[in-house]
Protein backbone atom coordinates (compact mmCIF):
# COMPACT_ATOMS: atom_id res chain seq x y z
CA UNK A 1 0.00 0.00 0.00
CA UNK A 2 0.68 3.70 -0.41
CA UNK A 3 3.48 4.70 2.03
CA UNK A 4 2.25 8.55 2.06
CA UNK A 5 -1.57 7.62 2.31
CA UNK A 6 -3.04 5.46 4.90
CA UNK A 7 -5.43 3.03 3.53
CA UNK A 8 -8.19 1.69 6.27
CA UNK A 9 -9.70 -1.65 5.69
CA UNK A 10 -13.08 -2.09 7.21
CA UNK A 11 -16.41 -3.98 7.57
CA UNK A 12 -19.63 -1.61 6.40
CA UNK A 13 -23.47 -2.30 6.73
CA UNK A 14 -25.26 -3.01 3.54
CA UNK A 15 -27.51 0.09 3.99
CA UNK A 16 -28.63 2.38 1.30
CA UNK A 17 -26.80 6.20 2.44
CA UNK A 18 -24.90 4.48 4.80
CA UNK A 19 -21.51 5.17 5.65
CA UNK A 20 -19.30 4.03 2.39
CA UNK A 21 -22.49 2.03 1.12
CA UNK A 22 -23.07 3.83 -1.69
CA UNK A 23 -19.85 4.81 -2.49
CA UNK A 24 -19.19 0.99 -2.63
CA UNK A 25 -21.95 0.03 -5.21
CA UNK A 26 -21.08 3.02 -7.87
CA UNK A 27 -17.43 1.44 -7.62
CA UNK A 28 -18.10 -2.14 -8.33
CA UNK A 29 -20.50 -0.67 -10.75
CA UNK A 30 -18.26 1.86 -12.61
CA UNK A 31 -15.14 -1.14 -12.67
CA UNK A 32 -17.18 -4.41 -13.11
CA UNK A 33 -20.24 -3.86 -15.10
CA UNK A 34 -20.33 -0.53 -16.70
CA UNK A 35 -17.25 -1.90 -18.80
CA UNK A 36 -19.48 -4.59 -20.35
CA UNK A 37 -21.72 -2.08 -21.04
CA UNK A 38 -24.68 -2.87 -17.94
CA UNK A 39 -26.67 0.28 -16.11
CA UNK A 40 -26.27 1.36 -12.69
CA UNK A 41 -28.00 -0.94 -10.44
CA UNK A 42 -26.19 -4.45 -11.96
CA UNK A 43 -23.83 -4.66 -9.16
CA UNK A 44 -26.82 -5.81 -6.83
CA UNK A 45 -26.57 -8.88 -6.43
CA UNK A 46 -28.94 -11.39 -4.78
CA UNK A 47 -27.14 -11.58 -1.79
CA UNK A 48 -26.02 -7.90 -1.45
CA UNK A 49 -28.33 -7.26 1.84
CA UNK A 50 -27.25 -10.70 3.73
CA UNK A 51 -23.37 -10.41 2.78
CA UNK A 52 -20.17 -8.84 4.57
CA UNK A 53 -19.26 -6.01 2.76
CA UNK A 54 -15.76 -4.79 3.40
CA UNK A 55 -14.22 -1.31 1.97
CA UNK A 56 -10.95 0.34 1.62
CA UNK A 57 -10.75 3.72 2.36
CA UNK A 58 -7.99 6.45 1.59
CA UNK A 59 -8.61 9.91 2.46
CA UNK A 60 -12.41 9.28 2.88
CA UNK A 61 -13.23 7.88 0.00
CA UNK A 62 -13.77 4.00 -1.13
CA UNK A 63 -11.01 2.60 -3.21
CA UNK A 64 -11.62 -0.89 -3.02
CA UNK A 65 -14.15 -3.87 -1.96
CA UNK A 66 -15.37 -7.20 -1.37
CA UNK A 67 -18.29 -8.84 -0.41
CA UNK A 68 -18.20 -12.54 1.90
CA UNK A 69 -21.79 -14.27 1.60
CA UNK A 70 -21.65 -17.08 3.60
CA UNK A 71 -24.14 -20.23 2.80
CA UNK A 72 -24.42 -24.05 3.39
CA UNK A 73 -23.30 -26.32 0.37
CA UNK A 74 -24.19 -29.79 0.95
CA UNK A 75 -23.12 -29.79 4.77
CA UNK A 76 -19.96 -27.92 4.59
CA UNK A 77 -20.22 -23.92 5.63
CA UNK A 78 -18.92 -21.87 2.72
CA UNK A 79 -18.00 -18.43 1.94
CA UNK A 80 -18.15 -16.98 -1.40
CA UNK A 81 -16.27 -14.06 -2.36
CA UNK A 82 -17.85 -11.36 -4.75
CA UNK A 83 -17.64 -8.53 -6.48
CA UNK A 84 -13.67 -7.60 -5.46
CA UNK A 85 -12.75 -4.65 -6.85
CA UNK A 86 -9.39 -2.01 -6.21
CA UNK A 87 -10.17 1.26 -7.84
CA UNK A 88 -7.29 0.97 -11.18
CA UNK A 89 -5.52 4.09 -9.36
CA UNK A 90 -4.74 1.99 -6.29
CA UNK A 91 -4.12 -1.29 -8.20
CA UNK A 92 -0.87 -2.84 -7.52
CA UNK A 93 0.14 -1.49 -4.04
CA UNK A 94 -1.13 -4.77 -1.94
CA UNK A 95 -5.11 -3.76 -1.36
CA UNK A 96 -6.54 -7.01 -3.03
CA UNK A 97 -4.61 -9.08 -0.80
CA UNK A 98 -5.46 -7.13 1.87
CA UNK A 99 -9.31 -7.67 1.24
CA UNK A 100 -9.01 -10.76 0.78
CA UNK A 101 -7.03 -11.42 3.93
CA UNK A 102 -9.88 -9.94 5.79
CA UNK A 103 -12.55 -12.27 4.05
CA UNK A 104 -10.03 -15.10 5.11
CA UNK A 105 -10.40 -13.38 8.74
CA UNK A 106 -13.91 -13.33 8.72
CA UNK A 107 -14.61 -16.47 7.50
CA UNK A 108 -12.48 -17.84 10.11
CA UNK A 109 -14.50 -16.04 12.46
CA UNK A 110 -17.63 -17.40 11.43
CA UNK A 111 -16.57 -20.97 11.51
CA UNK A 112 -16.34 -21.22 7.54
CA UNK A 113 -14.76 -24.48 5.88
CA UNK A 114 -13.70 -23.11 2.38
CA UNK A 115 -14.26 -19.91 0.65
CA UNK A 116 -15.00 -20.28 -2.91
CA UNK A 117 -15.51 -17.61 -6.11
CA UNK A 118 -15.44 -17.06 -9.57
CA UNK A 119 -12.65 -15.53 -10.82
CA UNK A 120 -12.86 -13.59 -14.33
CA UNK A 121 -10.15 -15.32 -16.13
CA UNK A 122 -7.87 -12.32 -16.50
CA UNK A 123 -7.96 -12.14 -12.27
CA UNK A 124 -7.39 -15.88 -11.43
CA UNK A 125 -3.65 -15.24 -11.31
CA UNK A 126 -4.20 -13.18 -8.58
CA UNK A 127 -6.24 -15.52 -6.38
CA UNK A 128 -3.45 -18.34 -6.80
CA UNK A 129 -1.11 -16.14 -5.27
CA UNK A 130 -3.88 -15.73 -2.45
CA UNK A 131 -3.54 -19.57 -1.82
CA UNK A 132 -6.93 -20.35 -4.49
CA UNK A 133 -7.14 -23.27 -6.52
CA UNK A 134 -9.00 -23.28 -9.44
CA UNK A 135 -11.62 -26.33 -10.13
CA UNK A 136 -14.35 -27.42 -12.38
CA UNK A 137 -14.40 -26.20 -16.61
CA UNK A 138 -14.11 -22.49 -17.59
CA UNK A 139 -17.91 -20.99 -18.05
CA UNK A 140 -19.23 -17.83 -18.84
CA UNK A 141 -21.03 -15.33 -16.28
CA UNK A 142 -21.84 -11.33 -17.23
CA UNK A 143 -20.27 -12.49 -21.05
CA UNK A 144 -16.91 -13.50 -19.59
CA UNK A 145 -14.84 -16.44 -19.35
CA UNK A 146 -14.69 -17.37 -15.68
CA UNK A 147 -13.35 -20.37 -13.29
CA UNK A 148 -14.72 -21.35 -10.09
CA UNK A 149 -11.43 -21.00 -7.33
CA UNK A 150 -11.63 -22.27 -3.95
CA UNK A 151 -9.19 -22.22 -0.46
CA UNK A 152 -9.63 -24.16 2.87
CA UNK A 153 -10.26 -21.67 5.59
CA UNK A 154 -7.51 -21.58 8.36
CA UNK A 155 -4.98 -22.38 6.39
CA UNK A 156 -1.66 -20.62 6.15
CA UNK A 157 -0.75 -18.69 3.01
Amino acid sequence: MSDKVAVQVRLIDPVPGGEFYDAQRVLRWRVLRMPLGMGPGSEENAHEWTSDHWVAVAEGKVIGCVLLHAFDDGGLKVGKLMQMVIDTAWQGRGLGRALVGAVQARAEILGLQNVVLHARETAAGFYERCGYLPEGERFTEVGLPHIRMRRAVGVAH
